[in-house]
């Protein structure tokens, strides 16, 4: 990278591109907090470094900033829906628990004893196999996960 800036140039070029324009001051813009999260740069007013950004910066934080704010409603959204899912899930498990006719009755359940059919594998035996989704990493906060 071959630029000639000297010290003189910093009140008339961005602090981010290191050009020259339309410029105003950095520690005014309201997406400044996002250019310290995503580069890990902090502005401080006395770092004597160029206190200006350029309009065309400044349009692109903007971008990042709503792109940021878009994801996280989409992912609030996307969990609120698995919530949903999983609350729908149990209040119809429950459901099956509380009417089923006759929960102790074992007509269909084979003694250790019986022996008198050795196809322990009928056709007429339909097995179910019910899982719970697993939201331990659902956060409805959009808190940071372990």
């Amino acid at each position: 990278m071959n630029i000639n800036i000297i010290f003189k140039d910093f009140p008339n070029i961005c602090r981010l591109c290191l050009c020259t324009g339309t410029l105003q001051p950095i520690m005014q813009i309201k997406v400044l907090n996002v250019f310290s999260t995503i580069t890990n740069i902090h502005v401080k007013e006395e770092d004597k470094l160029p206190e200006n950004v350029c309009n065309n910066c400044v349009k692109q934080l903007e971008d990042i900033s709503t792109f940021i704010d878009r994801c996280k409603d989409n992912d609030e959204t996307l969990r609120t829906i698995v919530l949903k899912e999983y609350e729908s899930l149990t209040v119809t498990l429950e459901k099956a628990d509380v009417y089923d006719d006759d929960p102790y009755d074992d007509d269909d359940v084979k003694s250790e004893n019986d022996n008198s059919d050795n196809n322990y594998f009928s056709d007429g035996v339909k097995e179910e196999i019910v899982t719970e989704p697993d939201i331990t990493d659902i956060n409805l906060n959009n808190e940071e996960g372990p």
